[in-house]
């Protein structure tokens, strides 16, 4: 009886495996937030090749239209941290030719109990060479995915056109998010930005080490806070610290444009195409890096 399980569990597991060398894209096809960024790190150290260039950072820079900027790998986690797409990229086979970083929450702390999922060398060889035991290719969220894309596919074939309509916070809103967070914003915590300035140059000296290069930039938020006291504490923390290294590179705020965002500081879908490509000119601008 104990044979026969495991001769059927082992087939299953193979065929289950043929079907997703076959039939599955390497798309994200998490059920929650949390799964999604696991799947994002996984998708990351177990490519097949390396990326030339990874982009690490929050919620706020994963707004942006990764399908615009070709050859760039997206680490921006929501509800975490740009250090804990660093401590991904550390932790991969290989290092990426540049490696860009968001600067905005910078000095927020590792999640241990996110990066603790790829510590063990053990089981990021198994994960490498047995895809099906990968979070993104979990039995439910594969389901999930062919029965989104199949229900897609019949609504846009039975449609004229299919429009990603955005729904716009209410102004009155809008306008107590961003009191709240200009009453935030008047406060520098000074303690934790040159804590974490600390941290993150170990590990941009680690990149550099490496052969890397490193781009920091900083996403728009709202006109009414980017000159406050705590976002110009970072910026100037950032500056200060990297200016004169060399292979380091800085892409700045636009020096014009009100980017509109849904709560002061999340672009929305028209702010975030209007960055993505200014993101996309800057890459090409002369003298990038130092």
């Amino acid at each position: 009886m104990i044979r026969k399980s495991i001769i059927t569990c082992s087939c299953c597991f193979i065929l289950y495996s043929l079907f997703l060398v076959f039939f599955k894209e390497d798309k994200v096809s998490g059920q929650y937030q949390y799964q999604r960024n696991i799947i994002k790190a996984e998708q990351y150290l177990y490519a097949s090749r390396p990326y030339r260039c990874v982009m690490a950072g929050t919620s706020l820079s994963d707004r942006m239209l990764g399908d615009s900027l070709p050859g760039m790998y997206s680490l921006s986690l929501p509800g975490l941290h740009p250090m804990d797409g660093l401590c991904i990229v550390g932790a991969g086979k290989y290092f990426p030719d540049t490696v860009f970083i968001e600067t905005n929450f910078f000095f927020g702390p590792e999640d241990k109990s996110f990066t603790g999922h790829f510590n063990s060398k053990f089981k990021n060889t198994l994960k490498r060479e047995l895809p099906a035991l990968q979070e993104a290719n979990q039995p439910v969220g594969v389901a999930r995915y062919f029965i989104s894309y199949l229900f897609h596919k019949e609504k846009k074939a039975g449609s004229e056109s299919v429009i990603k309509n955005e729904v716009d916070i209410p102004q009155n809103v809008l306008s107590k998010l961003i009191r709240g967070k200009q009453e935030a914003y008047q406060i520098i915590d000074t303690a934790a930005v040159d804590s974490g300035l600390a941290v993150l140059s170990a590990a941009v000296n680690g990149l550099l080490s490496h052969g890397c290069k490193v781009c920091f930039f900083e996403m728009p938020i709202s006109r009414e806070l980017e000159d406050l006291p705590m976002p110009v504490y970072v910026r100037q923390s950032i500056e200060k610290r990297f200016d004169k290294m060399a292979n380091i590179g800085f892409i700045k705020l636009p020096a014009s444009g009100d980017y509109k965002t849904m709560d002061g500081i999340h672009l929305n879908d028209y702010g975030a195409r209007e960055y993505t490509s200014y993101f996309k000119r800057e890459l090409k601008r002369p003298g990038l890096f130092k």
